[in-house]
């Protein structure tokens, strides 16, 4: 998890490295977070991850390879009360974990369905059309997960003023870009090492 900055960065640059979108015309803004005025598009960007996950991350980065000794018993039981864990050695922070979740697109369906409503509630800029890019932390993206996304979005979308067309879903190491209209996805793998050289290059 990381600022919003950084998210909406990373989305910019997977869009054109991934998707050949044309970078230049796609600015980081505010409602929504990509603008794209030369194509009237927007993107709104989203991360989608279980907020107990996100502490317990929050608090392993602070402590990551620092001595055992720094840690207080207050701080492990706050971390173990969020279903997260850490292991030393050679009596440094080693190793650690966040804790396990239910693997099903519950989560994901429901954070999606929040930024459906925030769109057709008022104050962002005026599009053609609007897109969606959702980092995917909660669920593996399985068709069968993909395709159950697609289809309760998309009829939770019917009669809305504004909608999603395109559901952009990364999963660190493949997007699956969802046409809500045909209700449909296509998956393309994620270049890790091009992304990361177009980051410093930016």
């Amino acid at each position: 998890m990381q600022d919003k900055f950084e998210v909406e960065r990373r989305a910019r640059i997977t869009l054109e490295v991934v998707c050949d979108y044309p970078i230049e015309c796609l600015i980081c803004a505010d409602k929504p977070d990509l603008q794209d005025t030369t194509h009237s598009y927007g993107i709104e960007v989203v991360e989608d991850c279980y907020s107990n996950e996100k502490e317990a991350l929050r608090f392993i980065s602070n402590v990551w390879h620092k001595p055992t000794s720094e840690i207080s018993s207050e701080q492990i039981r706050k971390l173990e009360k969020l279903g997260g864990s850490i292991a030393e050695e050679n009596g440094v922070i080693a190793r650690a974990a966040l804790g396990t979740t239910v693997d099903s697109p519950e989560h994901l369906i429901s954070t999606i369905k929040k930024k459906v409503e925030k769109l057709n509630s008022g104050g962002y800029k005026s599009f053609s059309k609007y897109g969606l890019y959702v980092f995917v932390n909660t669920v593996s993206l399985f068709d069968l997960y993909v395709l159950s996304v697609i289809e309760v979005i998309a009829e939770y979308q019917i009669g809305k003023a504004y909608v999603y067309e395109t559901v952009y879903l990364d999963g660190g190491y493949e997007i699956c870009i969802c046409n809500m209209k045909q209700r449909s996805f296509v998956r393309e793998p994620i270049n890790k090492e091009k992304i990361r050289e177009k980051i410093w290059e930016d």
